[in-house]
């Protein structure tokens, strides 16, 4: 945005087949898995602060047919100095 303000995002996806996962590993395999996030940071000088936010998601089999969606989020606040 500015010298001193950035912003940083990042993606991922991992989805194989459903039906080969469960072949392989059977009824209790992870399907699918999401991770998405990013940082807001300020820097000035040898100083920087940052706040990111990560959300996770991942879908488990449950059986041969029906799966099931677990979620977590996780914030952080950072700060550093550079010499």
């Amino acid at each position: 945005f500015t010298k001193q303000i950035s912003l940083n995002v990042a993606y991922g996806a991992n989805t194989p087949d459903a039906a080969d996962m469960r072949r392989v590993g059977g009824n209790a395999v992870r399907l699918e898995n999401t991770v998405m996030g990013g940082m807001l940071k300020y820097q000035d000088g040898g100083y920087a602060l940052g706040l990111e936010l990560w959300i996770n998601n991942s879908t488990y089999s449950t059986s041969a047919t029906t799966s099931t969606d677990t979620d977590a989020m996780q914030g952080l606040l950072t700060a550093a100095y550079f010499f």
